[in-house]
């Protein structure tokens, strides 16, 4: 949730701001802060370890990957308007058979870079093999292309960072409400200090509520359960245009490799979040 602010500051000339990422966002940033300095890191966690160390001024990292136990000395200062999350199936031609659930034959290797995303996978596709593998987009595109793997299944905002690198593979839209992304998933987080309370302030001003308000539902959701690290939760939310809510979730047993479903509509956001808990803890795994 967005941390108010109570004071204010003398802010500093040169804002560093962290990210493994180059979204447009940082444009907008640009707007706001004048001659930033724009820092590439590996991953969201070294952004995040950076700036408590007062080795960044802001980090910008995807929701879903921002802890959530934060840190007290650090606050979620902003929001970004959200895309429409999903995951897509890119596949190796080679391997691609149009009668076949999810396009692909039998007994092959699928990569991915979530255990959530593989785990749903192989939910609907026990034949499927999955390998969890962190690596840079155009290192995933060499092994789809070399025909390591048949298939990748990554989030659509990582696949639309250099969209033109994968015409020459098929391409597969999973739908959220089916399969279910990560809890915040699709908006970006503007991450600072909370001591600085200038910098806080003027994130504010790409702050977007609308975002906040299904993702606090889908966090806290991951909040409620006291042993989600045993498990690994998706959680996707709507506002429909006559104000009612909607919520689908997954949680899936590693061990076990089984997945919990559950639906929920309110007109209401209060115990939402509890009601989704309760539906995943009741539900048979499917």
């Amino acid at each position: 949730m967005i941390c108010p602010i109570f004071a204010a500051k003398k802010l500093s000339n040169t804002i560093k701001i962290g990210t493994n990422k180059v979204p447009e966002r940082l444009f907008e940033m640009e707007s706001i802060f004048k001659n930033p300095e724009i820092i590439n890191t590996e991953s969201s966690n070294l952004s995040i370890v950076l700036l408590q160390n007062k080795k960044l001024d802001i980090a910008l990292v995807p929701l879903e990957e921002v802890p959530v136990a934060l840190d007290k000395k650090l606050v979620i200062a902003g929001l970004s308007e959200r895309k429409e999350p999903s995951y897509r199936l890119l596949i190796n031609k080679r391997f691609f058979q149009k009668k076949a659930v999810f396009k692909l034959e039998k007994n092959l290797k699928v990569v991915t870079d979530t255990q959530l995303a593989g785990l749903q996978l192989q939910h609907f596709r026990s034949d499927l093999s999955i390998s969890i593998q962190t690596q840079t987009i155009e290192s995933l595109h060499a092994l789809l292309a070399a025909g390591t793997c048949a298939a990748l299944l990554l989030s659509a905002d990582k696949i639309e960072v250099k969209p033109e690198i994968w015409q020459d593979f098929h391409s597969l839209f999973l739908n959220p409400r089916e399969f279910i992304t990560a809890p915040g998933q699709g908006v970006l987080a503007y991450l600072a200090r909370r001591e600085d309370t200038p910098i806080r302030r003027e994130l504010l001003q790409l702050h977007r509520p609308a975002s906040a308000e299904i993702t606090n539902i889908e966090r806290k959701i991951l909040k409620l359960q006291p042993d989600y690290q045993d498990f690994l939760t998706g959680a996707f939310g709507k506002k429909d245009d006559a104000g009612n809510y909607h919520l689908w979730a997954v949680q899936a047993d590693p061990p076990k490799k089984t997945c919990r479903h559950f639906q929920v509509s309110s007109s209401t956001t209060v115990e939402l979040a509890e009601k989704v808990v309760a539906g995943l803890n009741a539900s048979e795994t499917t």
